[in-house]
């Protein structure tokens, strides 16, 4: 919690954890993170009051792809309704929607080429 204190909830899966929890945990950092990287969209590049808020990202976007990539399966689970399936699957696409985006507004606020190549190649 000192790296993101502005996660939300445990940040590591368990195994008596119910996919409720999870799912809440996943969607409420989300907003979180967009919300962030709203505020950074908006400030200049030479502006650093949000600093803070990019920091953050960079430590939320990985642990939120990771969450959701662990909760979304290729064959799925026969036990989990269709209903939770469309909400993971929402959830995952904008978690990828939300890497791509913090990715390129990466690169867009580079000032050196490698560190350019390395976020637009994250984002793709």
């Amino acid at each position: 919690e000192a790296l993101a204190p502005s996660w939300y909830g445990s940040d590591e899966l368990r195994a008596g954890d119910s996919l409720t929890e999870i799912v809440e945990v996943c969607s409420v950092n989300l907003v979180n993170a967009e919300l962030r990287l709203k505020r950074c969209e908006r400030g200049a590049f030479g502006y650093r009051e949000f600093e803070d808020d990019s920091t953050s990202l960079a430590y939320m976007v990985p642990e939120l792809l990771g969450l959701i990539g662990c909760l979304v399966e290729p064959e799925g689970d026969a036990a989990v309704s269709e209903g939770i399936k469309d909400i993971l699957l929402i959830l995952a696409i904008r978690c990828h929607w939300l890497a791509a985006s913090f990715y390129l507004w990466l690169s867009r606020s580079a000032s050196h080429l490698q560190d350019i190549r390395n976020a637009e190649t994250a984002a793709l």
